[in-house]
């Protein structure tokens, strides 16, 4: 039940709402959380009626949203209209009135006095209770709703009772309201969460500060900051104002984490954009940083002690990754999975890095990889998977294994193609920016760096895409052989470009290159 008001857009991932007072919003489906909640609810109540002695016969549980506030009106698309309900009557907000829910026929005929009390002693003897507002871990005190939910587990917001500006996110392990064959599982997935975040301190990886017992299941306390937001989210509200470089900022943030988190035998096996919170959303310089590491590991060779016991660290400081990735993975993350992720023996690291890749997809184009599953395994069986061998040379993506100067060239050619195709004037791009020209440009800019080619592709394409591209594309005499005296400047570059560039960048002074 939602009383939002205002008008709801969106389609079965996610919805935006516009309020009264002009805000947008940007939220999930709220149909996922209640499906997933009732799969759980259905699952304990058909583990408790198959126990002898069989009182009731596990009912059937399905999910649906009420939106009941009376001025509410939608635009959502076919599935996203799916199992949504608006007040009776009220024809305004275009959804089904709740009545048709309550009082539609179903099969099995209707639940009478003796059913009713049989269904109710079934949930009894789950273990299902209404959840109390306020509850503790430590000095603790937890906000009221859960802050976010996944798979087995909830995430709440809490303040510490005397250090009152402390914010933390506990997440709960919901092993107590789980059916007894996962809840080993789940129980693995918390301990492994937290051992494998010890001695590790990185601005870009989320830090795990405790781990205490609880009725509801083990709890996991992180640090938190108040104005995060989730990825997928921020890029919804911010990425169609981003430049290059804050994209490119974007993208180097997350591969210095993962390069660290290499470094110190630590991966994650399931990045994606809900797996990343952005802090400082509304700055310049937001930060990336990484969570929900459950279904992560540390590989052979890592410092830690050992833990022992099964689920927990060996003697040599390895705690292998989850073999149960569907079951702790969310749905939406699966178009960032490499396809070899179910496989026991694949590399962590390159698991990462291809997840890694389908977010800087997400981050230049603003979207996801693909629209689903089945896209993605289409693609996949086009463009290959983690093994270069099997690698097909007729598909539409070329793997570039290491930039050489013939590298950067054809990623320079295959980016002005991507972009003509959605440019407003993309013939006169593509006649204007034509091989020759990119060839060019990736010549000059790699030879003010020292010859370099390995440091060029970053302020190649910053050059390429928002300093010919766009001027372009935007004013119909500019050519880029004449009027554009390529100019590299100290700010904009990185210390290892500067470095690359030696004495020709010592401070901020240009350099300036003419091209013919």
């Amino acid at each position: 039940m939602k009383h939002w008001q205002g008008e709801i857009s969106g389609d079965g991932i996610q919805w935006e709402r516009r309020m009264p007072n002009g805000k947008t919003r940007v939220v999930d489906n709220p149909l996922l959380l209640a499906n997933r909640k009732a799969k759980r609810l259905a699952s304990l109540l058909g583990h408790y009626a198959d126990r002898p002695p069989r009182q009731a016969k596990a009912p059937y549980v399905g999910a649906a949203v009420f939106l009941h506030a009376a001025d509410v009106r939608t635009s959502l698309d076919p599935v996203g209209r799916q199992h949504v309900y608006g007040p009776p009557g009220a024809t305004a907000s275009g959804l089904p009135g709740i009545g048709d829910l309550l009082l539609a026929r179903r099969s099995g005929g209707q639940v009478d006095r003796a059913p009713g009390r049989a269904i109710t002693r079934l949930i009894e003897t789950a273990g299902v209770r209404p959840a109390t507002a306020e509850r503790m871990v430590g000095q603790l005190l937890l906000a009221p709703r859960p802050y976010a939910e996944g798979p087995g587990w909830q995430d709440f917001l809490a303040g510490h009772q005397v250090q009152t500006q402390q914010v933390r996110r506990v997440r709960f392990y919901l092993a107590a309201r789980a059916a007894p064959a996962e809840r080993d599982m789940i129980m693995r997935a918390a301990e492994r969460e937290y051992r494998i975040l010890q001695d590790i301190h990185h601005d870009g990886i989320v830090h795990a500060v405790d781990m205490v017992e609880h009725p509801l299941g083990p709890a996991v306390v992180f640090e938190h900051e108040e104005d995060s937001v989730r990825l997928d989210r921020w890029m919804d509200e911010h990425g169609g104002s981003l430049g290059i470089d804050q994209r490119l900022a974007l993208v180097r943030q997350l591969a210095e984490t993962m390069r660290y988190a290499h470094s110190r035998r630590l991966v994650h096996r399931n990045l994606n954009p809900r797996s990343i919170l952005v802090q400082r959303p509304d700055s310049t310089r937001p930060r990336l940083v990484v969570i929900d590491w459950q279904t992560g590991g540390r590989l052979p060779g890592s410092s830690q002690p050992s833990a022992g016991g099964p689920g927990t660290l060996g003697g040599s400081g390895t705690l292998g990754g989850t073999i149960h990735i569907e079951q702790l993975a969310d749905e939406a993350a699966r178009v960032y999975q490499a396809p070899e992720i179910g496989y026991a023996d694949v590399s962590g690291p390159l698991l990462d890095v291809f997840a890694l890749g389908a977010l800087a997809y997400l981050i230049f184009t603003g979207r996801p990889p693909a629209a689903g599953v089945a896209e993605m395994r289409t693609r996949l069986a086009e463009a290959g998977g983690l093994d270069a061998r099997f690698d097909n040379p007729r598909a539409v993506q070329l793997r570039l294994p290491g930039f050489s100067a013939d590298g950067l060239r054809e990623l320079g050619r295959r980016v002005r193609d991507v972009y003509t195709a959605g440019a407003s004037a993309g013939g006169r791009v593509a006649a204007v920016v034509d091989d020759g020209y990119v060839d060019l440009l990736a010549l000059r800019v790699t030879g003010a760096l020292g010859g370099k080619v390995g440091v060029a592709p970053r302020i190649f394409l910053k050059k390429l895409v928002a300093d010919v591209l766009d001027r372009v594309d935007l004013h119909p005499d500019f050519d880029p052989r004449r009027d554009y005296p390529v100019t590299l400047v100290a700010g904009e570059l990185t210390d290892v470009e500067r470095n690359a560039a030696g004495r020709a960048v010592r401070s901020v002074d240009d350099i300036e290159l003419d091209l013919p």
